[in-house]
């Protein structure tokens, strides 16, 4: 019941919004009121045209379940079967400056939200993202949401291999000799990684440290682009201990925590924040925030300090790096293996 067609022409119209446009930008207007109208006519067809058909299999279920989106508008109407959804987080309802494609109202999270009425059921993934989605769903019933936990998969593991450890260092471009600190993210706003920077640059001056780069993993929010440009030029010497990673594969990633010296996770907000538990799984000590659902993930595992404090966020890289934190690190790989 998916609108099969609108799809590829909207990725088509958004694509062509990249290319070099003429002088008065005419082009590239044409193609993002183009783009608009694409998105209109799926939102159309998806909640009004398609989802008929979804409505008629639907009551031949004991239950629907939406392991993300609202469930379809026409089974919402028509239909009395159960609807389950997982709920993940409010990141657009709490930042929406951070995106301008939700102050357009183009957002599946925001229809989630605005949608969800008495008789949803949800999973959040933690206490903070039901606490959220109460406040911000008023119609949602607190006893119809139950609190289900994400975990780290079964390939977080501590790494002993030293050959395992040349090869990735090998692949993601950090160089032999060199320790690293970590952060593995989508680099958009909320992730707060200027922050983390501007304090990984403290640490490095107060300490007089030659030996310790930055790793920067993950990938990049188009619209973000520009401004992180901006945010890294800002950084003066500190840009050249920055390693962009990029997007790790999954085979690299135990490696890639195991070899870090530390974990850095400062974000403003998580639904749930799976890194810092992937992390120390593998047995790499984590700082992160003391904000949203993070105390929740860490425990008393790791450091979490005020995501919006510089000073704070390279004190804590500062005690990292002078305690002997191992002990905390396997109580924590104790638990995960009962």
């Amino acid at each position: 019941a998916r609108s099969c067609f609108l799809g590829p022409v909207e990725n088509w119209i958004l694509g062509k919004k990249e290319l070099p446009c003429n002088k008065a930008g005419l082009r590239r207007r044409v193609l993002q009121v183009a783009g608009l109208f694409a998105k209109v006519a799926r939102i159309l067809w998806d909640k009004h045209v398609g989802s008929r058909k979804v409505a008629k299999i639907a009551d031949g279920f004991d239950a629907f379940f939406s392991p993300v989106y609202l469930a379809p508008w026409a089974v919402r109407k028509y239909s009395k079967v159960p609807r389950f959804t997982i709920l993940y987080d409010t990141i657009p309802a709490i930042f929406p400056q951070f995106s301008p494609v939700t102050r357009l109202g183009f957002s599946w999270n925001f229809d989630l939200i605005r949608g969800l009425r008495e008789d949803d059921r949800g999973f959040a993934i933690s206490e903070c993202t039901k606490r959220d989605f109460l406040r911000f769903a008023p119609r949602l019933r607190a006893e119809n949401v139950d609190i289900v936990p994400l975990a780290a998969g079964a390939n977080f593991h501590p790494v002993k291999d030293e050959g395992e450890f040349r090869r990735v260092r090998d692949k993601y471009g950090i160089p032999e000799g060199r320790r690293y600190v970590l952060s593995l993210c989508t680099i958009a706003p909320h992730k707060n990684l200027g922050r983390a920077l501007e304090a990984f640059g403290q640490f490095v001056e107060k300490g007089g440290i030659h030996d310790v780069v930055f790793v920067l993993a993950g990938g990049k929010w188009g619209f973000f682009e520009g401004k992180w440009a901006a945010m890294l030029k800002k950084l003066g010497k500190t840009r050249e201990l920055i390693i962009p990673a990029g997007y790790i594969d999954d085979e690299d990633l135990a490696a890639l925590y195991a070899g870090a010296e530390m974990f850095v996770y400062p974000s403003l907000y998580e639904g749930f924040g799976l890194p810092p538990l992937e992390a120390m799984q593998c047995g790499t000590p984590v700082i992160t925030s003391n904000v949203s659902s993070l105390p929740e993930v860490v425990g008393d595992a790791a450091i979490t300090v005020d995501p919006e404090s510089v000073d704070a966020l390279a004190e804590a890289m500062e005690r990292l790096s002078t305690e002997d934190v191992n002990g905390v690190l396997q109580e924590f790989l104790n638990f995960c293996n009962q």
